[in-house]
């Protein structure tokens, strides 16, 4: 029986002295990744601030120039704001001037004429317009007549066409466009 408990006695001391190897093993491991991971986080903070300095130096050198883009602009160029400020006074007046003529109207006899807006009125939609008095014309080419991009000359055709002063034949891709005779009076008024 003493040697019966001489084995378990060595065999508990074998499996303790076992898990406490394991322990300090798998301890020592922990406290390895423990100091890569904050080596890790140390590097990505690093990282982080330096990326932040040298956005906040592009950020305020953005704003410089952009600073000096305006002085530059405003001050090379006081004609085109006056004459935006013009156009949208007159396109104002006008709109007021049939608005108080049209007051006195009934109501079912009034013809609601197509919305002035400042685009419509500008030298781009003039030049279409004139454009299209030569004949109908695809998008592509009153493209190549007013050298905007594609957006803006799509922008211009659909405004045209929704005022009226244009129609577009969808029967056929790339759709055509031609004047109306509300475009032709629109082209032939001062």
């Amino acid at each position: 029986m003493v040697l019966l408990d001489d084995v378990i006695v060595a065999t508990s001391a074998a499996v303790t002295t076992t898990s406490l190897i394991v322990l300090v093993t798998l301890l020592a491991r922990y406290r390895s990744l423990e100091r890569e991971a904050y080596s890790s986080a140390q590097l990505a903070k690093n990282i982080y601030d330096s990326m932040n300095l040298r956005f906040s130096v592009q950020e305020a050198r953005i704003v410089d120039l952009m600073a000096k883009l305006e002085v530059y602009s405003s001050s090379r160029s006081p004609n085109i704001t006056s004459k935006v400020t013009q156009e949208k006074r007159a396109s104002r007046e006008s709109q007021e001037r049939i608005t108080s003529s049209e007051a006195s109207m009934p109501i079912v006899g009034r013809v609601v004429p197509p919305i002035q807006s400042v685009k419509a009125t500008t030298t781009t939609g003039a030049i279409i317009l004139k454009t299209l008095l030569e004949g109908p014309k695809t998008s592509n080419q009153i493209l190549e007549v007013i050298q905007v991009s594609r957006e803006h000359n799509g922008r211009l055709l659909k405004e045209l066409f929704d005022r009226g002063l244009v129609v577009r034949n969808d029967q056929h891709k790339p759709f055509v466009y031609e004047i109306t005779e509300t475009g032709r009076r629109y082209v032939s008024s001062p």
